[in-house]
């Protein structure tokens, strides 16, 4: 859930139970809630060590190893309750270095002698684990199966809720998205009160500023009631085309073929197939090839996501055309956002990169790649075909929302941070150069852009 969308969805459910929330927009955890604990061991941080969407963020911040928490009141009840948050580990957690995400504790001292529930964040077999304290007793109650936290970087968000049976259920996104996949379930209910919520930091000296935590909810379940949009539709082949929708979907309306129609008797598809690791992506295969440079229209519609909300009917353009791969100075670099703190004026805080093909022919990105000089990051595009005069925005996957409403196409990664003055080139599948640019944050100010600042490998 990113920000905005929170914090819209904060005020109108405000009136109805109390609850917890906090997305540290306003700079400060010292009000509005009231944070206590170990309160100099952190800081409220806008870096560009998280992404655009997250900040502010709060911070652990030291200089010596420890062990540091923070709370908060939390006057909800255990009952019918949802928790969210997002939480990044900018390390591979041990057992020396992890964070525990106290859900509910009777005691403000997460240290110490306390009744509770909390996640522990890798402190188990690189896994997420939900876990009841009595004491200092800890009862594993669930080991997740999705989250793997052997990473140098972990970005998650994760949603817990918990019904009026005391069945507990631990959804996770590996990517800091919405798109939670099941961790798994169970049912406790040998603690029935805590009075706080809280983050609970245990690391070396070298991992002493590397937790980041935002965007807490605790409250009355939330019941989505946004229907899934398909956000835009790639020519893969002469017989295949990808549907990239708003968020995960219902796997039998989305491999339904009856929900898909192309006009020019193409027809529905032969089959359509839910990918296997990104659940809002439809993978559509033809019996009948496309004839090249004809016009066609997609209708798209009956489509559900997982809270069986329908999608509203709506029709996509498109056109295939002989695919190149290796034409130099076909897509350019258009337009870079970077660093954008604050938001530049009617766009949201996000970084991001904007392609253009300058061709009149379609060109497969399928193996291209970003390269990011400064930030030594490298990401590779797949399934996505740029068509003619058409423009393709580059982001992470937490800002696709909150850029959707001003472009259609749009392509993520995981995380995508974009520096102030850094060289960024586009490879094509070949490997050679296709477009490059070098650039500074201060030429915003000045009379030439940086779409007119590119340099061609020509």
């Amino acid at each position: 859930m990113n920000k905005l969308v929170l914090f819209v969805f904060l005020l109108l459910s405000f009136s109805l139970k109390a609850q917890l929330t906090e997305a540290f927009t306003d700079g400060d955890f010292t009000n509005n809630p009231t944070w206590f604990g170990d309160t100099s061991a952190f800081k409220i941080t806008s870096s560009t060590a998280i992404p655009a969407a997250m900040r502010p963020a709060l911070q652990l911040n030291t200089a010596v190893a420890g062990n540091s928490c923070i709370v908060t009141a939390n006057p909800i009840t255990l009952n019918t309750n949802e928790w969210d948050f997002w939480i990044k580990l900018s390390f591979n957690p041990t057992a020396n270095n992890n964070a525990r995400v106290y859900l509910v504790s009777d005691q403000s001292d997460l240290k110490g002698t306390l009744n509770g529930y909390y996640l522990g964040i890798g402190e188990t077999n690189d896994r997420l684990t939900f876990c009841s304290q009595n004491g200092l007793a800890v009862t594993v109650l669930l080991t997740g199966t999705i989250t793997n936290l052997n990473n140098s970087i972990n970005t998650i968000r994760i949603k817990v809720k918990r019904d009026i049976n005391a069945l507990w259920q631990i959804y996770s996104d590996t990517a800091g998205g919405t798109n939670f996949l099941l961790e798994g379930s169970i049912t406790d209910n040998t603690i029935n009160a805590g009075n706080y919520f809280g983050f609970n930091c245990l690391y070396t000296v070298s991992n002493a500023t590397k937790f980041y935590f935002d965007d807490i909810y605790a409250g009355i379940i939330f019941v989505d009631t946004i229907a899934p949009k398909a956000l835009n539709v790639s020519t893969i082949t002469p017989s295949k085309l990808d549907v990239m929708f708003s968020e995960n979907l219902d796997q039998a309306t989305a491999e339904n073929i009856l929900n898909y129609d192309v006009d020019n008797s193409i027809n529905n598809p032969a089959t359509a197939l839910q990918d296997a690791a990104n659940k809002s992506l439809i993978h559509l295969s033809f019996a009948q090839s496309f004839i090249t440079d004809t016009n066609y229209t997609i209708t798209i519609s009956n489509v559900k996501d997982l809270n069986s909300n329908v999608m509203i009917a709506d029709a996509f353009p498109f056109k295939y055309s002989d695919v190149i791969n290796n034409d130099v100075n076909k897509v350019l670099i258009n337009e870079i956002m970077a660093d954008v703190n604050p938001a530049p004026n009617q766009l949201p805080a996000c970084d991001y990169i904007e392609l253009y093909n300058s061709s009149n022919e379609a060109v497969c990105l399928n193996q291209w790649a970003l390269k990011l000089k400064d930030a030594g990051d490298t990401f590779y595009f797949t399934n996505i075909t740029l068509q003619p005069d058409s423009y393709l925005v580059v982001c992470d996957n937490g800002s696709v929302s909150l850029l959707s409403p001003f472009c259609q196409n749009i392509y993520s990664f995981s995380s995508f941070l974009i520096n102030d003055e850094t060289t960024v080139t586009l490879f094509n599948s070949a490997g050679n150069i296709e477009y490059q640019i070098s650039y500074d944050l201060s030429w915003y100010h000045d009379a030439v852009k940086v779409r007119e600042a590119g340099r061609s490998n020509k």
